[in-house]
């Protein structure tokens, strides 16, 4: 595939409905890739689409939020396989936020995750090339991204629940120096294992957003006093032309931010949330966030198409459930 999200664990019909995009400033998300599905209605009949038979149904249901039906057949347009050159390497924040575009533009997948209550970014460039697989030697790999950001990480969450007070030290024991670099197959450097749990919040802006919203999450995580475990994430895309996609329309940036499992995350998600709305935002729909259909109908365009489509599609509402209520009206 020509891009793919950060996280293993995920069913493609899920992937598709949920907007889930990777990274990638001249690449769409998963849903564009999208050229032909099947759809199971709330009647049990059958609706084939693709950009030849019904592309008007195509066009809308490859974000759906599950509430057109059951997908249980996808055509994806992929890519002859690839190989990726990863360089991953520490950048203190002051110094990357001026020169964000930059590096976004000039690779082909870019990301950073900030570490909050330090100084400290850790980038992620992948690039494509020809040159032959350098992956990771084995227990070094193993090392570096099973143990440390696995369980190394999942360790110093725990203690920082059970004394939030040490928080701000523990974030210390995140790399801030050193870099590496290799080259592996696409899907293995694309997405990762995760097996610390915790809850998301993910919000896409118009790209140039990027740096004041974050800006302004940092000035208000420092103001609040929230202490914080987990990285911000920041990523990029490509506009597509999907009706219910985050990035409908518009280069897009996204900003995820996290708390490990079992901590109090909503107040802090919600003054995220806060700011985000200032910045044109739409949240991501498999991530955790507190807007209704009211307030998102003003952020899509073809909001009343895809309405339309889901009257046509499942006018008894087989598919519904609370969340689909609250983000699509009842």
């Amino acid at each position: 595939m020509a891009n793919l999200g950060d996280i293993a664990y995920q069913t493609v019909a899920g992937a598709i409905s949920t907007s889930t995009h990777g990274t990638g400033t001249r690449l769409t998300g998963l849903a564009a890739q999208v050229v032909g599905m099947r759809i199971v209605k709330g009647d049990g009949s059958i609706v084939e689409c693709s950009t030849e038979v019904h592309p008007e149904i195509l066009d809308v249901a490859r974000v759906s939020v599950g509430a057109l039906g059951a997908i249980t057949e996808c055509t994806i347009q992929v890519v002859p396989a690839f190989a990726l050159r990863a360089r991953e390497e520490p950048m203190k924040l002051d110094s990357l936020l001026p020169q964000i575009h930059e590096l976004a533009a000039a690779n082909d997948h870019f990301e950073f995750f900030w570490i909050p209550h330090t100084k400290w970014a850790l980038t992620k460039r992948n690039n494509r090339t020809t040159d032959a697989l350098q992956p990771l030697p084995k227990v070094k790999g193993w090392i570096e991204k099973t143990f440390m950001e696995n369980y190394a990480f999942g360790a110093l969450c725990r203690v920082g629940k059970l004394r939030p007070a040490l928080i701000p030290r523990l974030a210390t024991a995140l790399p801030s120096s050193g870099s590496r670099e290799y080259v592996d197959k696409s899907f293995k450097i694309f997405s990762s294992p995760r097996l610390v749990k915790f809850y998301e919040m993910e919000h896409a802006m118009p790209a140039e957003a990027v740096v004041p919203a974050l800006t302004d999450i940092r000035s208000m995580i420092e103001r609040k006093g929230y202490l914080l475990n987990f990285p911000v994430e920041v990523r990029f895309t490509d506009a597509d032309d999907v009706p219910l996609s985050t990035s409908y329309g518009r280069k897009s940036a996204y900003i995820a931010v996290h708390v490990f499992k079992g901590m109090e995350h909503e107040a802090f998600f919600r003054d995220v949330e806060d700011i985000m709305r200032s910045y044109d935002s739409r949240p991501h729909w498999g991530k955790i966030h507190h807007r209704e259909a009211e307030e998102l109908s003003r952020l899509y365009p073809r909001w009343n198409d895809f309405l339309q489509l889901r009257d046509e599609m499942d006018p008894n509402r087989v598919f519904s459930n609370e969340y689909t209520k609250k983000v699509f009206g009842s």
